[in-house]
């Protein structure tokens, strides 16, 4: 059931008017500006007029209530927004972060990889040059056929735009 505490409080409000005349026979009349507007028992009236006091009251609490409510909802907004904002700028700083984390990686795999080629090649090249020199240490006995070899395997182990002969 939903009331309309406004309402509530405006029909509250002009029973502040009223008062209370009690007669001898155990009954009183309530008055307002206009005139007599009932008959009661004593015992009720009391009663009455202390319900009417306990829903002022509880009117007032929860227009208090509802008041602080929508400042709580006004500042819960505004932090909200603010810590939405400061998340999307950590956000972005995050992404751009992991960019180039994975830039970096990229370049360290490509490195590496570079690193392992030039260390088959010289590994290659060291084997090439073993096996057309022999066991001499000069290279004094080197002829053109040797040479002409070695070349050619200095030239299959490196790509043209490295070998500038």
């Amino acid at each position: 059931m939903s009331r309309d505490w406004q309402k509530d409080m405006d029909m509250l409000k002009e029973t502040d008017s009223w008062e209370f005349e009690p007669t001898f026979d155990g009954v009183g009349n309530i008055f307002d500006d206009s005139g007599r507007i009932a008959k009661i028992g004593i015992s009720y009236a009391g009663t009455i007029f202390n319900t009417f006091e306990a829903l002022k009251y509880w009117l007032q609490q929860y227009v208090e209530s509802e008041e602080l409510r929508e400042k709580l909802v006004k500042g819960t907004s505004k932090q909200l927004f603010e810590l939405e904002r400061q998340y999307a700028a950590e956000k972005e700083r995050g992404d751009k972060a992991e960019q180039q984390i994975e830039s970096l990686e990229r370049e360290w795999r490509r490195a590496k990889y570079q690193l392992h080629e030039s260390k088959e090649r010289e590994q290659k090249l060291r084997e090439l040059v073993t096996e057309i020199l022999g066991d001499t240490s000069s290279l004094d006995y080197l002829n053109r056929e040797k040479t002409q070899r070695l070349m050619e395997g200095y030239l299959s182990l490196y790509p043209k735009e490295e070998t500038k002969p």
